[in-house]
């Protein structure tokens, strides 16, 4: 294994430094190696890390930690892509808190693969686990990627109902990826890799602990274009996927339940707030073909079915940062200046084009959609 990539896989096992600030140090266009080296200055440091931060970059039996994960991570076959690779998943470098890593076995989701997340409740009923089985299934038949957490009840069925469509699939962990959590999915551990991979930000032979699946729901929900929930009630790990969803601008989708099922409350409640019903499987499948196509003409030009389309223009940067943010409901341009960051001048210059382009209609005053014209 290269230093430099030993000097990455080190730098992503600093759970005790900010990851924030470890990021902010990154994307500013710093070099991992000079802090690996010790020949980032104590000014350049200070600037992102605190004192103790910093002492903890300085210990000095990082050698033989990298070394020996080194060795574990090829035994066990694990890769890690840092932030900076181009293999990198494109839907998360734009999240609010992007993993610097990944570690995982198997792939990572393709940028032109458009990809559904489904979560739900780990005590789900047996109509919950039928809905999200036949999801998943129907999903991936479909071409479309299925992303879930491996957990025990919903997460578990859609997974298996994608490898029942020889379809991908990618499991997301609390834990290092050379962990099988929870143990009842073991079979399915086994398969996925060879049909998707499973990813952790963790370093391998990292424990389950609570505190990290509230951290890795939002890594599920940032490989996902679009969020489905099947069942969980109105406090649930569920609800923080779909906040962390709602921050990356993600579409929410929500299965009704019978009324008084406390497995259902949380999804009536997301209706009730204004997340899309999911009522009837074929139309949303439909939908989500449709929404598939757009994204392959707009990354790689290619359809589900992976055959090449024609290249034209492609978007801009900006272009295409207002694009990822509109969706089939109007959206007014105070959220989307909120969502992308940008100038009103700069916004409203790039919702010209786009609509000039047939990519975007005014479909309100002031609010704007997608439109499915072929770029």
């Amino acid at each position: 294994m290269r230093e430099e990539q030993l000097a990455k896989i080190w730098y992503a096992s600093l759970y005790e430094v900010s990851r924030k600030r470890r990021m902010a140090y990154v994307r500013d266009g710093h070099s991992v190696l000079d802090v690996y080296y010790e020949k980032a200055g104590s000014d350049l440091l200070h600037q992102y890390f605190t004192r103790e931060e910093q002492r903890k970059l300085l210990k000095e039996d990082r050698d033989e930690l990298t070394e020996n994960m080194a060795a574990l991570m090829e035994e066990k076959k694990i890769r890690f892509c840092a932030f900076d690779s181009p293999d990198y998943p494109a839907s998360l470098r734009n999240i609010p808190d992007p993993p610097y890593g990944l570690f995982y076995l198997g792939g990572l989701p393709e940028n032109d693969r458009f990809c559904v997340g489904i979560v739900g409740a780990r005590m789900c009923t047996e109509y919950g686990r039928k809905i999200a089985t036949e999801l998943g299934k129907r999903l991936g038949a479909a071409g479309i990627c299925v992303i879930s957490g491996m957990a025990a009840g919903v997460d578990s069925a859609s997974h298996a109902g994608a490898l029942m469509a020889n379809a991908k699939t990618y499991a997301v962990l609390g834990c290092g990826c050379d962990i099988c959590y929870p143990s009842s999915s073991r079979n399915l551990y086994r398969q996925i890799p060879n049909a998707g991979g499973v990813i952790s930000e963790y370093m391998p032979q990292t424990r389950p602990l609570p505190i990290f699946f509230p951290e890795r729901n939002r890594i599920i929900s940032g490989l996902s274009d679009v969020l489905v929930v099947v069942e969980a009630r109105e406090k649930s790990g569920s609800l923080i996927t779909v906040d962390c969803a709602l921050d990356q601008g993600r579409d929410i989708y929500a299965v009704p339940g019978r009324l008084g099922d406390q497995t259902s409350r949380g999804c009536h409640r997301l209706i009730e707030q204004g997340a899309s019903i999911l009522y009837d499987p074929d139309r949303f499948v439909a939908e989500m073909r449709q929404k598939a196509d757009m994204k392959n003409k707009w990354t790689a030009g290619t359809s589900v079915t992976g055959k090449r389309k024609p290249q034209k223009k492609a978007l801009e940067k900006e272009e295409q940062l207002v694009y990822s943010c509109l969706d089939l409901h109007p959206k007014n341009v105070f959220i989307l200046l909120e969502e992308t960051g940008l100038t009103i001048e700069a916004l409203l210059s790039v919702l010209s084009k786009l609509t000039s382009r047939g990519l975007a209609e005014e479909a309100q005053r002031n609010a704007y959609v997608r439109t499915f014209v072929d770029p």
